[in-house]
């Protein structure tokens, strides 16, 4: 028990929240912090933030880097939902579901940032976990899904599935990064500027993987 952090006081910050949803109420708040990015993200700013005490938090995160883990979740678990979302409306084709699938982490990278950052920045030994590493994981299979279908259906050759998938990924990655560090060539730190080299990258990537 965090020193001076009474039982009851716990009790009545979990009880200020419907059936235990605290826990989900604070990394909301959390990612929100992350974003926002006009403060430093810590358990009391957090607590503040919900309205409950500065010690609530320590009763759902044993500390920041706790906290934190659980925020790189939420965005792998968005991310693998944005991307499988734009595999299913791209239709059957694999080409069509492998660009959409690369324009949706793109776009998501572009749009979170600071969350994006989390997720795939040096993380301390603390935020890492078995939990983070699964949630990544998880949402690298759905690339790897557009992989295996398009080898199942004839479109794609015989590839190792998981290398081709990695590749792709690399693809995607590098230039999400490129719109976040405003690096690389010319005009590559615009959003609409990497999603065209993602076009033309895409072709290129085909070559490899149509079976001829």
């Amino acid at each position: 028990m965090i020193p001076g952090m009474a039982t009851s006081d716990r009790n009545k910050d979990d009880k200020t929240y419907h059936h235990g949803n605290l826990r989900a109420v604070l990394i909301d708040a959390g990612l929100a912090i992350l974003e926002e990015g006009e403060q430093e993200l810590t358990l009391r700013s957090v607590a503040k933030r919900v309205g409950v005490s500065h010690t609530a938090p320590y009763n759902h995160f044993a500390g920041k880097d706790g906290l934190l883990a659980e925020i790189a979740i939420r965005g792998f678990e968005e991310l693998r939902r944005v991307t499988d979302e734009a595999r299913l409306a791209a239709g059957s084709d694999a080409d069509d579901q492998l660009l959409a699938t690369g324009l949706a982490y793109i776009r998501f990278g572009s749009r979170r940032p600071a969350l994006y950052q989390l997720m795939f920045g040096p993380r301390k030994a603390g935020v890492s976990s078995e939990k983070v590493e699964a949630a990544g994981a998880a949402a690298f299979e759905v690339l790897v899904e557009v992989i295996r279908g398009g080898v199942g259906s004839g479109r794609f050759r015989q590839v190792d599935i998981r290398g081709a998938a990695f590749s792709s990924w690399a693809l995607v990655h590098g230039m999400t990064q490129m719109v976040l560090d405003r690096t690389g060539a010319p005009g590559a730190d615009k959003g609409t500027d990497i999603e065209m080299r993602l076009l033309a990258a895409h072709s290129i990537t085909m070559k490899g993987l149509l079976k001829s």
